[in-house]
């Protein structure tokens, strides 16, 4: 992400998403994601099909994917939907608008480079190194329960849930635990494009642009060292024979660090929203600890936390009734696709036993198709492992006030929940 591409200021306004006051399911529009309301404009929506198309005040409009079969089918057929970003990207603006960099992201690349890029690094996320992680997981759970515990109260995101995923990432990553919070922050500036709290300035965004590459060129270069394999991995990546260059080795850097931190942070956070809201669900999961691993893809699916992935359409075709053109952007919104009641039974409600075998489909909350996520298994232990951990050691923990939330239509995100609890004694 090398600070000699196009600078920042002359970029980052065109990542602001402008609302359209025309649009009254303007879903775009990063001010209905901060409350539950965006849930009540998809179901409108929804009411007349599944595919709907948007216009936009500031780009030439996309087509809106909220069925979750439609969405499916997206994600699963990359050479008629592309995520490459010669083609648009992954986001509803066109990414070489916006973006300096020329890496070649895992997101935004189709099969077959996107097969060699995770083949490439997929021995950090076997079973055998998820396995491998989690006595560290349960150990940095119970040392930041232990710190609160005896408090009463605490704030979820910068005391638990932060520290505990981005724990995982310098994990996997190898580098030193003390490093992540800086990573996270970074992180945070560069996909918060329309919150002027995490993104107060092009100049923000430029210093930290700045200060990542410092860091990510002390590892690409080895004047850093790593404990595991996945830096060198990274770094030798070949894409159609191309060895990864320095452009390419820092963005999916980022994109893997926050992967494994952003989205897993946020659905943790959501779990103790669900929890507090539905607390007969909360006492059926304390007498069911059996339920544990089909609670957490149900925490998941109600959190949505990555609400959208857009991909262009590659060649004239329909979808959910829809004559979709060539060049199209087609948007896929898994917070509305994951409360699609066409496949899922009271879908705006949070049911525990939903995903018990022989239930509902899977949700799109890791994607689906060549983009499916490579970190899900992690993310899914680290929910359940600071769970249980929460509800052995302070089992009433519950919200003691509203959740900030991101001023996002890409991450449904919590910035701030403070949490109330029996204090244990000492």
């Amino acid at each position: 992400m090398s600070a000699d591409r196009p600078s920042p200021s002359d970029t980052t306004e065109f990542r602001k998403s402008a609302a359209n006051p025309e649009n009254p399911f303007d879903i775009k529009n990063p001010q209905v994601h901060v409350s539950d309301e965006v849930f009540d404009i998809f179901r409108e929506m929804r009411a007349e099909g599944p595919v709907h198309w948007q216009e936009e005040i500031d780009d030439r409009g996309f087509w809106a994917v909220l069925g979750h079969d439609e969405a499916t089918y997206v994600q699963q057929n990359p050479e008629i939907y592309s995520a490459d970003k010669r083609n648009g990207g992954n986001r509803i603006f066109d990414d070489d608008k916006v973006t300096g960099t020329t890496g070649r992201m895992v997101l935004m690349i189709d099969p077959p480079d996107l097969t060699d890029l995770r083949k490439a690094i997929a021995s950090s996320f076997t079973p055998a190194a998820v396995a491998g992680l989690e006595p560290r997981l349960r150990t940095r759970a119970e040392r930041l329960v232990s710190h609160i515990e005896s408090r009463g109260s605490a704030e979820f995101v910068s005391e638990v849930s932060g520290p505990f995923t981005t724990g995982l990432a310098t994990d996997l990553f190898g580098i030193p635990e003390e490093m992540g919070s800086t990573i996270s922050e970074w992180v945070s500036v560069f996909i918060a494009d329309d919150d002027p709290e995490v993104r107060p300035s092009a100049d923000r965004r430029g210093e930290v642009i700045a200060e990542f590459d410092e860091f990510a060129m002390r590892l690409y270069t080895g004047e850093t060292r790593t404990s595991t394999d996945l830096v060198s991995n990274l770094k030798n990546v070949k894409l159609g024979g191309v060895p990864f260059d320095f452009e390419d080795f820092s963005v999916n850097f980022l994109l893997l660090f926050a992967a494994m931190t952003d989205t897993t942070r946020h659905a943790l956070t959501y779990s103790i929203l669900a929890l507090g809201r539905y607390p007969e669900q909360r006492q059926l999961l304390q007498q069911r600890p059996d339920l544990m691993s089909a609670a957490v893809k149900e925490f998941i699916r109600w959190a949505s936390p990555l609400i959208h992935v857009r991909r262009t359409a590659m060649r004239d075709t329909v979808l959910g009734g829809q004559r979709i053109r060539t060049g199209d952007k087609v948007v896929v919104w898994y917070a509305a696709a994951n409360r699609d009641p066409t496949r899922f039974h009271h879908p705006d409600s949070f049911d525990i036993k939903r995903f018990e075998p022989g239930g509902a489909p899977a949700s799109l909350g890791f994607g689906a198709g060549p983009h499916f996520c490579l970190g899900w298994r992690y993310a899914e232990l680290e929910i359940a492992i600071m769970l249980r951990t929460l509800m052995d050691r302070i089992p009433d923990i519950r919200p003691a006030g509203e959740a900030e939330r991101f001023r996002s239509n890409f991450i449904r995100g919590i910035k701030k929940l403070p949490v109330e609890f029996t204090a244990a004694r000492s």
